[in-house]
């Protein structure tokens, strides 16, 4: 479904899960972090989860009725795994996912790009407007669908220029609010690195803009912290959770109760 406008090559769901000439997998056994009109940015280092953390929780905006645009920059072949097992676990209907989440509300992105804030701007339109036909909405404008949320991951695959410098950063910010949060009332998701010393790599232009910053630790067992950095509209996630990858479904234990060598320690960092 690329459209000469759409630099990103933007898929359906169905498109990107099931390649052409692909079988579908063996059917599944079925088993408010964000605000809208915000900035959300979800950091870890890498291999803590936040992709299969951002995809969970596009899924499930998804499975309300929200326009997901994922921007995806990595990973593309573990997501097209991921996806339906996440839905598995989530205890959805098999159904649901194959002939309205993936067909009408999940958009993904077969490749990133490296692009200026107008081109940034142009591309969302583009992706937009493909989402559009995809739909059967081909002749309405692109506010007519507009998106719930929209996931960069990662920001570094997307963001052209330098992520230290402070201008470059702030120009991404700035296309996408102005794209995105501004024009549509979106959420925006962005996943990021953090540096060795456990900061936000890059300029800090982004922790002054971000209106909510999360970090993802992977402890052991299976157990990821989730912690509240930043936040100005007074919610608080679940502090722990148990991810779970079982052969047909990935799950999410909330609020488990985290390894005693952890607590014992109580310096808010991993071990």
């Amino acid at each position: 479904m690329t459209q000469a406008n759409d630099p990103f090559g933007l898929q359906t769901g169905s498109e990107f899960v099931f390649c052409d000439g692909e079988e579908r997998p063996a059917a599944l056994d079925a088993g408010g972090l964000l605000r809208p009109g915000t900035k959300t940015v979800l950091s870890g280092h890498a291999g803590a989860g936040k992709t299969l953390h951002a995809l969970r929780l596009a899924l499930d905006c998804a499975s309300r009725g929200a326009n997901v645009l994922y921007l995806a920059g990595e990973a593309h072949a573990d997501m097209r795994g991921w996806i339906p097992r996440l839905w598995c676990g989530l205890g959805r209907a098999e159904a649901e996912l194959h002939d309205t989440i993936l067909r009408q509300r999940l958009f993904v992105t077969s490749t990133s790009r490296r692009l200026t804030a107008a081109e940034f701007g142009k591309a969302v339109l583009g992706s937009l407007a493909d989402m559009a036909v995809a739909t059967g909405k081909r002749s309405e404008p692109a506010e007519r669908l507009p998106p719930t949320l929209v996931v960069v991951d990662p920001l570094a695959c997307f963001l052209a220029g330098d992520e230290n410098d402070t201008r470059d950063m702030r120009a991404f910010l700035d296309a996408l609010d102005v794209f995105a949060v501004r024009a549509f009332g979106a959420t925006a998701l962005l996943l990021h690195h953090l540096s060795r010393e456990g900061r936000l790599r890059g300029s800090t232009v982004l922790d002054a803009a971000a209106d909510t910053i999360l970090r993802l630790d992977e402890l052991r067992d299976g157990v990821r912290r989730l912690t509240w950095l930043k936040g100005r509209q007074g919610m608080k996630p679940p502090q722990h959770y148990a991810m779970r990858f079982e052969e047909h479904a990935i799950t999410f234990d909330l609020d488990v109760k985290p390894p005693t060598r952890v607590l014992a320690r109580g310096n808010g960092h991993a071990p």
